[in-house]
C-alpha cells in the first residue's frame, strides 16, 4: 500500500481488497493497482496519474475505471 504516511505490505487478493474498500471510492485501473479516486490528478486513454505517478489502465478495466472516476468527480468535485 502506498499511503500519505508510508508504504506498507500485506497479503491477500486484489479482488478481496477491492470488495473491502468498495464504499471508500477505490477503483481498479488494472489487475495490480487499486486507486483511491480522490488522489487521481489526470487520466488519458491509457494511463491514470495518481500522486504524480502514471499507472497503466488495462483495456479490460478502462471503461469501468473511467465510469467510476467520472461518477466520483461529478459527485465530489463541486463540493471541494
Amino acid at each position: 500500500y502506498h499511503t500519505r504516511t508510508g508504504v506498507f505490505t500485506a497479503t491477500g487478493t486484489m479482488k478481496k481488497l477491492s470488495e473491502q474498500l468498495s464504499g471508500y471510492h477505490f477503483s481498479l485501473c488494472n489487475q495490480s493497482f487499486l486507486v483511491n479516486l480522490h488522489y487521481v490528478t489526470g487520466a488519458d486513454g491509457q494511463f491514470v496519474t495518481v500522486a504524480g505517478q502514471k499507472l497503466a489502465m488495462s483495456r479490460s478495466r478502462r471503461k469501468e475505471f473511467m465510469h467510476e472516476l467520472n461518477e466520483y468527480l461529478a459527485k465530489y468535485s463541486s463540493k471541494e
